[in-house]
Protein backbone atom coordinates (compact mmCIF):
# COMPACT_ATOMS: atom_id res chain seq x y z
CA UNK A 1 0.00 0.00 0.00
CA UNK A 2 1.24 3.55 -0.33
CA UNK A 3 2.52 5.33 2.83
CA UNK A 4 0.73 8.51 2.74
CA UNK A 5 -2.64 8.75 3.83
CA UNK A 6 -3.48 6.26 6.86
CA UNK A 7 -5.40 5.11 10.25
CA UNK A 8 -7.80 6.50 12.71
CA UNK A 9 -6.26 7.78 16.31
CA UNK A 10 -9.18 9.78 17.92
CA UNK A 11 -9.57 6.95 20.80
CA UNK A 12 -7.02 3.68 19.77
CA UNK A 13 -3.90 5.15 21.35
CA UNK A 14 -3.55 1.95 23.65
CA UNK A 15 -4.69 -0.32 20.35
CA UNK A 16 -2.00 1.51 18.10
CA UNK A 17 1.20 0.30 19.74
CA UNK A 18 0.47 -3.00 18.44
CA UNK A 19 -0.69 -2.75 14.85
CA UNK A 20 -3.75 -4.40 16.13
CA UNK A 21 -6.91 -5.13 13.81
CA UNK A 22 -9.01 -2.16 12.72
CA UNK A 23 -11.71 -1.59 14.74
CA UNK A 24 -15.13 -1.67 13.83
CA UNK A 25 -18.54 -3.31 14.43
CA UNK A 26 -18.93 -6.57 12.81
CA UNK A 27 -15.61 -5.83 10.76
CA UNK A 28 -13.27 -8.79 9.57
CA UNK A 29 -9.87 -7.27 10.81
CA UNK A 30 -8.20 -9.73 7.77
CA UNK A 31 -10.63 -7.50 5.08
CA UNK A 32 -10.60 -3.76 5.74
CA UNK A 33 -11.39 -3.47 2.34
CA UNK A 34 -14.32 -5.67 0.03
CA UNK A 35 -11.48 -6.02 -2.64
CA UNK A 36 -8.32 -7.75 -1.25
CA UNK A 37 -5.47 -9.80 -2.48
CA UNK A 38 -6.72 -13.70 -3.22
CA UNK A 39 -9.69 -12.36 -4.51
CA UNK A 40 -11.82 -13.05 -7.54
CA UNK A 41 -10.74 -10.21 -9.99
CA UNK A 42 -13.76 -7.85 -10.87
CA UNK A 43 -14.56 -7.47 -14.82
CA UNK A 44 -13.20 -4.79 -17.13
CA UNK A 45 -16.41 -2.55 -17.62
CA UNK A 46 -15.03 -0.06 -20.03
CA UNK A 47 -16.24 2.48 -22.11
CA UNK A 48 -13.67 1.59 -25.39
CA UNK A 49 -10.49 -0.22 -26.15
CA UNK A 50 -8.41 2.93 -26.94
CA UNK A 51 -5.76 0.25 -28.05
CA UNK A 52 -5.75 -3.22 -28.36
CA UNK A 53 -5.74 -6.04 -28.11
CA UNK A 54 -9.36 -6.02 -25.79
CA UNK A 55 -9.07 -8.30 -22.58
CA UNK A 56 -12.54 -9.31 -22.21
CA UNK A 57 -12.02 -11.65 -19.10
CA UNK A 58 -9.80 -13.24 -16.55
CA UNK A 59 -8.49 -16.82 -16.01
CA UNK A 60 -8.17 -19.71 -17.95
CA UNK A 61 -4.50 -19.45 -17.55
CA UNK A 62 -3.96 -16.03 -18.55
CA UNK A 63 -1.45 -13.76 -16.65
CA UNK A 64 -2.95 -9.88 -16.78
CA UNK A 65 -1.29 -7.13 -15.28
CA UNK A 66 -4.01 -4.24 -14.99
CA UNK A 67 -2.80 -0.78 -14.04
CA UNK A 68 -4.90 2.62 -13.40
CA UNK A 69 -3.49 5.74 -14.66
CA UNK A 70 -4.55 9.34 -15.89
CA UNK A 71 -2.78 11.64 -18.02
CA UNK A 72 -2.06 14.19 -15.68
CA UNK A 73 -0.76 11.57 -13.04
CA UNK A 74 3.21 12.58 -13.20
CA UNK A 75 4.16 8.91 -11.57
CA UNK A 76 1.62 7.48 -14.10
CA UNK A 77 4.02 8.87 -16.69
CA UNK A 78 6.63 7.45 -15.34
CA UNK A 79 5.50 4.09 -14.97
CA UNK A 80 3.96 3.67 -18.41
CA UNK A 81 7.40 2.85 -20.43
CA UNK A 82 8.28 0.36 -18.00
CA UNK A 83 4.81 -1.38 -18.71
CA UNK A 84 6.19 -1.58 -22.07
CA UNK A 85 8.90 -3.06 -21.49
CA UNK A 86 7.50 -5.96 -19.63
CA UNK A 87 5.00 -5.96 -21.95
CA UNK A 88 7.56 -6.90 -24.34
CA UNK A 89 9.83 -9.48 -22.41
CA UNK A 90 6.50 -11.71 -21.59
CA UNK A 91 4.82 -11.19 -24.70
CA UNK A 92 2.68 -14.33 -25.38
CA UNK A 93 3.01 -14.75 -21.45
CA UNK A 94 1.09 -11.46 -19.84
CA UNK A 95 -1.27 -8.96 -20.83
CA UNK A 96 -1.18 -5.75 -20.01
CA UNK A 97 -3.99 -3.26 -19.59
CA UNK A 98 -3.57 0.05 -18.60
CA UNK A 99 -7.29 1.65 -17.71
CA UNK A 100 -7.69 5.26 -17.62
CA UNK A 101 -9.12 7.02 -14.95
CA UNK A 102 -10.25 9.89 -13.25
CA UNK A 103 -9.94 12.24 -16.47
CA UNK A 104 -11.30 16.14 -16.95
CA UNK A 105 -11.13 15.03 -20.77
CA UNK A 106 -11.34 11.88 -21.68
CA UNK A 107 -11.85 12.36 -25.27
CA UNK A 108 -8.24 13.34 -25.15
CA UNK A 109 -7.04 9.97 -24.20
CA UNK A 110 -6.90 8.45 -27.92
CA UNK A 111 -4.47 11.48 -28.83
CA UNK A 112 -2.35 10.69 -26.16
CA UNK A 113 -2.23 7.26 -26.86
CA UNK A 114 -1.14 7.66 -30.23
CA UNK A 115 1.31 10.32 -29.26
CA UNK A 116 2.93 7.81 -27.02
CA UNK A 117 3.34 5.49 -29.55
CA UNK A 118 5.80 2.65 -29.06
CA UNK A 119 6.57 3.90 -25.75
CA UNK A 120 2.82 2.42 -24.67
CA UNK A 121 2.24 -0.50 -25.88
CA UNK A 122 0.18 -2.81 -24.33
CA UNK A 123 -3.70 -2.60 -24.20
CA UNK A 124 -5.16 0.46 -23.27
CA UNK A 125 -9.07 1.12 -22.24
CA UNK A 126 -10.86 4.27 -20.91
CA UNK A 127 -13.05 3.53 -18.08
CA UNK A 128 -17.10 3.08 -17.97
CA UNK A 129 -18.06 6.71 -16.77
CA UNK A 130 -21.55 8.02 -17.07
CA UNK A 131 -21.86 11.60 -19.12
CA UNK A 132 -20.57 14.61 -17.14
CA UNK A 133 -23.70 16.84 -16.18
CA UNK A 134 -24.06 20.17 -17.00
CA UNK A 135 -23.42 21.38 -13.57
CA UNK A 136 -20.57 19.29 -12.19
CA UNK A 137 -17.92 20.72 -10.09
CA UNK A 138 -15.06 18.31 -10.99
CA UNK A 139 -15.02 16.14 -13.37
CA UNK A 140 -12.29 13.98 -11.81
CA UNK A 141 -13.92 13.81 -8.79
CA UNK A 142 -16.98 12.48 -10.74
CA UNK A 143 -15.32 10.27 -12.38
CA UNK A 144 -13.63 8.75 -9.11
CA UNK A 145 -17.16 8.25 -7.75
CA UNK A 146 -19.02 6.73 -10.94
CA UNK A 147 -16.45 5.25 -12.86
CA UNK A 148 -17.05 1.66 -13.03
CA UNK A 149 -13.81 0.43 -12.84
CA UNK A 150 -12.60 3.60 -10.45
CA UNK A 151 -15.83 1.76 -8.07
CA UNK A 152 -15.14 -1.93 -8.45
CA UNK A 153 -11.36 -1.88 -8.38
CA UNK A 154 -9.66 0.89 -6.62
CA UNK A 155 -12.93 2.68 -4.39
CA UNK A 156 -13.33 -1.23 -3.54
CA UNK A 157 -9.86 -2.22 -2.89
CA UNK A 158 -8.91 1.36 -0.80
CA UNK A 159 -6.65 2.80 -3.71
CA UNK A 160 -9.31 5.65 -4.74
CA UNK A 161 -7.42 7.31 -1.87
CA UNK A 162 -4.12 5.82 -2.38
CA UNK A 163 -3.97 7.40 -5.56
CA UNK A 164 -2.95 6.38 -9.19
CA UNK A 165 -0.87 5.05 -10.66
CA UNK A 166 -1.58 1.55 -9.07
CA UNK A 167 -1.08 -2.46 -10.54
CA UNK A 168 -3.33 -5.57 -10.12
CA UNK A 169 -1.59 -9.08 -11.31
CA UNK A 170 -4.78 -11.07 -11.88
CA UNK A 171 -3.69 -14.91 -12.03
CA UNK A 172 -4.14 -17.57 -14.63
CA UNK A 173 -7.13 -18.30 -12.56
CA UNK A 174 -8.39 -14.99 -12.22
CA UNK A 175 -7.55 -14.11 -9.20
CA UNK A 176 -5.78 -10.99 -7.65
CA UNK A 177 -2.42 -12.23 -6.75
CA UNK A 178 -0.99 -9.17 -5.97
CA UNK A 179 -1.44 -5.03 -5.59
CA UNK A 180 0.79 -2.56 -5.50
CA UNK A 181 2.30 0.78 -7.23
CA UNK A 182 4.11 -0.36 -10.61
CA UNK A 183 7.01 2.27 -9.79
CA UNK A 184 10.59 1.16 -8.77
CA UNK A 185 10.22 -2.20 -9.74
CA UNK A 186 8.05 -3.53 -7.20
CA UNK A 187 6.12 -5.28 -9.72
CA UNK A 188 9.08 -7.14 -11.40
CA UNK A 189 9.72 -10.04 -9.14
CA UNK A 190 5.68 -10.47 -7.93
CA UNK A 191 5.31 -10.51 -11.80
CA UNK A 192 8.11 -13.06 -12.56
CA UNK A 193 7.24 -14.93 -10.18
CA UNK A 194 3.16 -15.30 -11.03
CA UNK A 195 4.70 -15.97 -14.37
CA UNK A 196 6.87 -18.72 -13.14
CA UNK A 197 4.51 -20.16 -10.62
CA UNK A 198 6.20 -20.19 -7.43
CA UNK A 199 4.40 -16.66 -6.18
CA UNK A 200 2.62 -17.75 -2.54
CA UNK A 201 -0.23 -15.55 -3.15
CA UNK A 202 -1.80 -16.83 0.66
CA UNK A 203 1.31 -15.39 2.41
CA UNK A 204 1.10 -12.12 0.47
CA UNK A 205 -2.61 -11.83 1.31
CA UNK A 206 -1.54 -12.10 4.78
CA UNK A 207 1.07 -9.26 4.81
CA UNK A 208 -1.32 -7.29 2.48
CA UNK A 209 -4.33 -7.61 4.49
CA UNK A 210 -2.05 -6.34 7.92
CA UNK A 211 -0.46 -3.70 6.14
CA UNK A 212 -3.64 -2.48 4.85
CA UNK A 213 -5.46 -2.55 7.78
CA UNK A 214 -2.67 -0.34 9.18
CA UNK A 215 -3.29 2.19 6.48
CA UNK A 216 -6.77 2.25 6.90
CA UNK A 217 -5.95 3.61 10.37
CA UNK A 218 -3.52 6.41 9.09
CA UNK A 219 -5.88 7.37 6.19
CA UNK A 220 -8.44 8.59 9.41
CA UNK A 221 -5.95 10.27 11.19
CA UNK A 222 -4.39 11.61 8.24
CA UNK A 223 -7.89 13.01 7.54
CA UNK A 224 -7.92 14.44 11.12
CA UNK A 225 -4.82 16.11 10.78
CA UNK A 226 -5.39 18.32 7.69
CA UNK A 227 -8.90 19.35 8.91
CA UNK A 228 -7.23 20.50 12.14
CA UNK A 229 -4.82 22.77 9.61
CA UNK A 230 -7.95 24.14 7.74
CA UNK A 231 -9.28 25.02 11.11
CA UNK A 232 -6.42 26.34 11.66
CA UNK A 233 -5.93 24.27 14.88
CA UNK A 234 -2.19 23.92 14.28
CA UNK A 235 -1.04 22.58 17.75
CA UNK A 236 -3.68 19.62 16.82
CA UNK A 237 -2.50 19.49 13.69
CA UNK A 238 1.26 18.77 14.80
CA UNK A 239 0.15 16.51 17.42
CA UNK A 240 -1.59 14.39 15.19
CA UNK A 241 1.05 14.14 12.83
CA UNK A 242 3.35 13.10 15.52
CA UNK A 243 1.03 10.54 16.40
CA UNK A 244 1.37 9.04 13.09
CA UNK A 245 4.88 9.20 12.74
CA UNK A 246 5.17 7.43 16.63
CA UNK A 247 2.35 4.73 15.27
CA UNK A 248 3.68 4.20 11.54
CA UNK A 249 7.69 4.57 11.32
CA UNK A 250 6.53 4.54 7.24
CA UNK A 251 5.06 7.91 8.05
CA UNK A 252 8.41 10.10 8.51
CA UNK A 253 8.07 12.25 5.80
CA UNK A 254 5.34 13.59 7.80
CA UNK A 255 8.06 15.47 9.39
CA UNK A 256 7.99 17.73 6.12
CA UNK A 257 4.16 18.71 6.92
CA UNK A 258 5.23 19.38 10.51
CA UNK A 259 7.96 21.69 9.33
CA UNK A 260 5.56 23.08 7.25
CA UNK A 261 2.78 24.16 9.47
CA UNK A 262 5.27 25.80 12.14
CA UNK A 263 6.83 27.77 9.72
CA UNK A 264 4.30 28.56 7.17
CA UNK A 265 1.32 28.61 9.87
CA UNK A 266 2.82 28.87 13.45
CA UNK A 267 5.51 31.48 11.63
CA UNK A 268 8.01 29.74 14.41
CA UNK A 269 11.21 30.15 12.41
CA UNK A 270 13.13 28.81 15.92
CA UNK A 271 10.99 25.76 16.16
CA UNK A 272 10.99 25.08 13.21
CA UNK A 273 14.55 25.04 12.12
CA UNK A 274 15.73 23.26 15.10
CA UNK A 275 13.16 20.86 14.06
CA UNK A 276 14.49 20.41 10.63
CA UNK A 277 18.16 20.60 11.52
CA UNK A 278 16.92 17.46 14.44
CA UNK A 279 15.73 15.56 11.13
CA UNK A 280 18.44 16.04 8.61
CA UNK A 281 20.99 13.13 9.82
CA UNK A 282 17.87 10.92 10.67
CA UNK A 283 14.85 10.91 8.55
CA UNK A 284 15.14 8.57 5.62
CA UNK A 285 12.20 9.46 3.69
CA UNK A 286 13.37 12.09 1.06
CA UNK A 287 10.34 13.56 0.83
CA UNK A 288 10.18 15.08 4.66
CA UNK A 289 13.80 17.18 3.74
CA UNK A 290 12.58 18.39 0.31
CA UNK A 291 9.05 19.74 1.50
CA UNK A 292 11.17 21.62 4.63
CA UNK A 293 13.55 22.77 1.62
CA UNK A 294 10.92 23.99 -0.67
CA UNK A 295 9.00 25.60 1.84
CA UNK A 296 11.57 27.65 2.96
CA UNK A 297 12.59 28.69 -0.81
CA UNK A 298 9.05 29.21 -2.61
CA UNK A 299 6.76 29.58 0.61
CA UNK A 300 8.44 31.40 3.23
CA UNK A 301 10.20 33.72 1.10
CA UNK A 302 12.62 35.73 3.52
CA UNK A 303 15.34 33.98 1.78
CA UNK A 304 18.13 35.34 4.41
CA UNK A 305 21.76 33.53 4.50
CA UNK A 306 20.69 31.64 6.92
CA UNK A 307 17.24 30.20 5.28
CA UNK A 308 19.02 29.55 1.98
CA UNK A 309 21.89 27.37 4.32
CA UNK A 310 19.50 25.84 5.53
CA UNK A 311 17.37 25.04 1.97
CA UNK A 312 20.50 24.07 0.41
CA UNK A 313 21.58 21.50 3.31
CA UNK A 314 17.93 19.55 3.37
CA UNK A 315 17.38 19.72 -0.36
CA UNK A 316 20.96 18.58 -0.94
CA UNK A 317 20.51 15.68 1.19
CA UNK A 318 17.67 15.01 -0.34
CA UNK A 319 18.98 14.82 -3.83
CA UNK A 320 21.19 12.13 -2.44
CA UNK A 321 19.24 10.28 -1.00
CA UNK A 322 16.78 9.95 -4.01
CA UNK A 323 20.01 9.61 -6.08
CA UNK A 324 19.30 12.44 -7.89
CA UNK A 325 16.27 10.76 -9.72
CA UNK A 326 13.46 13.66 -8.68
CA UNK A 327 13.21 16.37 -10.65
CA UNK A 328 11.35 18.52 -8.09
CA UNK A 329 14.40 18.54 -5.84
CA UNK A 330 16.85 19.43 -8.37
CA UNK A 331 14.50 22.38 -8.87
CA UNK A 332 14.91 23.35 -5.83
CA UNK A 333 18.47 23.34 -5.52
CA UNK A 334 18.36 25.61 -8.63
CA UNK A 335 16.15 28.13 -7.27
CA UNK A 336 18.03 27.84 -4.08
CA UNK A 337 21.50 28.92 -6.31
CA UNK A 338 19.67 31.07 -8.03
CA UNK A 339 18.73 33.06 -4.77
CA UNK A 340 22.55 32.77 -3.53
CA UNK A 341 23.43 34.25 -6.79
CA UNK A 342 25.05 31.44 -8.04
CA UNK A 343 23.59 31.48 -11.37
CA UNK A 344 25.62 29.02 -12.93
CA UNK A 345 24.53 26.57 -10.33
CA UNK A 346 21.19 27.63 -10.54
CA UNK A 347 21.18 26.93 -14.65
CA UNK A 348 22.90 22.88 -13.97
CA UNK A 349 20.37 22.14 -11.61
CA UNK A 350 17.04 23.33 -13.54
CA UNK A 351 18.72 21.85 -16.97
CA UNK A 352 18.41 18.40 -14.38
CA UNK A 353 15.13 19.02 -13.22
CA UNK A 354 14.17 19.66 -16.86
CA UNK A 355 15.97 16.73 -18.15
CA UNK A 356 14.09 14.46 -15.22
CA UNK A 357 10.74 16.15 -15.64
CA UNK A 358 8.02 13.68 -17.33
CA UNK A 359 4.54 15.48 -17.80
CA UNK A 360 4.81 18.24 -20.78
CA UNK A 361 3.16 21.08 -18.72
CA UNK A 362 5.84 20.70 -16.11
CA UNK A 363 8.77 20.65 -18.61
CA UNK A 364 7.29 23.67 -20.17
CA UNK A 365 7.45 25.23 -16.60
CA UNK A 366 11.25 24.19 -16.14
CA UNK A 367 12.44 25.58 -19.58
CA UNK A 368 10.83 28.66 -19.26
CA UNK A 369 12.72 29.04 -15.51
CA UNK A 370 16.15 27.43 -17.21
CA UNK A 371 16.02 30.37 -19.77
CA UNK A 372 15.27 33.17 -17.04
CA UNK A 373 18.26 31.37 -15.25
CA UNK A 374 20.75 31.37 -18.25
CA UNK A 375 19.87 34.96 -19.40
CA UNK A 376 21.84 35.88 -16.30
CA UNK A 377 25.40 34.67 -16.50
CA UNK A 378 25.49 35.63 -20.45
Amino acid sequence: MKSAMRFSLLFLIPVLATEAAVPGAGQDPLRPYALMVGDKAPALWVSDWVRGPEIAAFGQGAITVVEFWATWCGPCMESIPHLSELAEKYRGKVRIAGINVWESAPEKVPEFVTKMGDRMSYSVARDLVPPFPADVQSKPRFALENGRCSQDWLAASGWEENGIPVAFIVDGDGRIAWIGEPLGGALDEPLRKVVEGSWNTSAFASEYARQAAVDKKVRAATREMNDARKAKNFDAAISKAEEIMAFDRSQAHLAGFKFEVLLADKKDRTAAYRYAESELPMNGYYQALSQMAWVIVFEDGRNAPEDLALAEKLAGRAHEMSKGTRPGICNTLARTAFLKKDFARAVEFQSKALALASDEDTRQEYRKTLDEYRRLIR
